[in-house]
């Protein structure tokens, strides 16, 4: 290791949040990555690398593939760690949309909550499984919601996850 190189990592800041970490070294590596963001929510999931196949309501694989087509739809998107419930923000292709998901309340699973902290992610078609269901608010002030068939979507990821 030459001097240079240990003073120039002498000279970085290893203390603060997170966020503020990992700036302070993407600039210091390079000054084009100094725009690099910290999101949290893209590292508590991860795809899966096998494709889901998609079923209808009825348990039956369904025949078409899924695309997004407009924002305001409820999809269930596949991770490799369980599913997640989510509403499609924007649509950048048809088969590349931004979702931001619910968090499903413990005590009733049919029952989900927008987190303290939004949890947006870029989702490609593929790994959305499940969608066209009824999600109803049962708060007045938007934060908790009840998803009618999530029976259905648990048994869909089970079948998918086996």
């Amino acid at each position: 290791m030459n001097y240079s190189f240990r003073k120039q990592i002498k000279t970085i800041r290893i203390s603060g949040n997170i966020p503020e970490i990992i700036k302070r070294l993407a600039k210091h590596l390079s000054p084009e990555s100094a725009d690099i963001e910290y999101n949290p929510c893209n590292q508590k999931r991860k795809l899966s690398m096998s494709i889901p196949e998609s079923e209808n309501n009825d348990g039956q694989l369904k025949s078409d593939t899924f695309q997004f087509r407009h924002q305001g739809v409820w999809v269930a998107v596949y991770y490799d760690d369980q599913y997640y419930i989510g509403q499609v923000l924007e649509v950048h292709q048809p088969d590349l949309a931004l979702v931001q998901f619910l968090c499903q309340i413990k005590t009733k699973t049919d029952f989900f909550k927008w987190p303290a902290s939004d949890d947006i992610a870029e989702v490609k078609s593929c790994f959305v499984f499940d969608w066209d269901f009824i999600v109803q608010p049962v708060s007045s002030d938007g934060r908790s919601w009840k998803v009618d068939n999530v029976d259905n979507i648990d048994q869909k990821y089970r079948r998918i996850r086996s």
